[in-house]
Order: C-alpha cells, then structure tokens, then sequence
C-alpha cells in the first residue's frame, strides 16, 4: 500500500496511492464506507487504525493535561 503515483488536480502534481482503496482499507478498516454516527464517535477508540499505547502516570497529568477556557 506504499506505492506513490503522481495526481493531477487542478493542475498540480500531487503524490497519491497507486492503489487508493488498498489504502484506505488498511487505514480505516474494510468497512471504511459505512457511515458511523458522530455522536458513537471517540477519537482515542473508534478508529480501525487507533491502537492502545500506554497511559501516562498521575504524577504527571498535572504537568501535561491543560484546559484552556475562554
């Protein structure tokens, strides 16, 4: 799925998948046109391509984790 071929859009050269669909199968999954709700929708778990990779530890949140508000 890592093949490039050259695009044309609009004029301009782009770099793409040779085999478009391969790539967005392995991306997002087989099921890749099925529409998924938004409100059934989280970033950190939803996506086919999203894999768990550790938590930080508490003694740190207070460092790393922000809230801005207006």
């Amino acid at each position: 799925h890592n093949q490039t071929c050259a695009g044309d859009l609009l004029g301009h050269i782009f770099w793409i998948p040779c085999s478009p669909r391969k790539f967005v199968e392995f991306e997002y999954g087989p099921k890749w046109y099925v529409d998924y709700p938004s409100s059934d929708f989280w970033w950190n778990k939803s996506q086919f391509n999203v894999k768990k990779n550790g938590k930080f530890p508490k003694s740190l949140m207070a460092e790393i984790y922000k809230t801005y508000e207006n």
